[in-house]
């Protein structure tokens, strides 16, 4: 049975027998591999607590409780934006913009 968590948000969230409801990947996303979070895609956590989600013009990171999902950081983003232009991450040259990846811990932590 799927749970829907109450939230101010304007997209549902659910949990249920496949991990973390509806989310697109988990754990990690990978530019190497031509991955995205496009508008309205979510990344969530291995243990489901934390999503991270692409809306229009903002990055947006929830944490998920028993009761609620709620916003607990805001990456604003320009219309050229993309989560690998956002972020430049460790890489300074462009022989490794490629290898770019972003993760989200269980514990909430964004890295890129």
């Amino acid at each position: 049975m799927a749970t829907t968590f109450p939230t101010d948000v304007l997209f549902p969230f659910t949990t249920g027998s496949t991990p973390c409801g509806n989310a697109d990947y988990i754990f990690g996303i990978y530019e190497e591999k031509n991955q995205e979070l496009l508008i309205n895609q979510t990344l969530a956590s291995r243990n489901c607590e934390y999503l991270l989600r692409s809306e229009p013009e903002q990055l947006t990171l929830y944490s998920i409780s028993s009761e609620s999902l709620e916003s607990i950081n805001i990456w604003k983003m320009g219309s050229d934006d993309t989560i690998w232009t956002l972020h430049q991450g460790d890489f300074d040259n462009e022989d490794n913009h490629n290898q770019q990846w972003l993760t989200l811990s269980d514990a909430g932590c964004v890295r890129w």
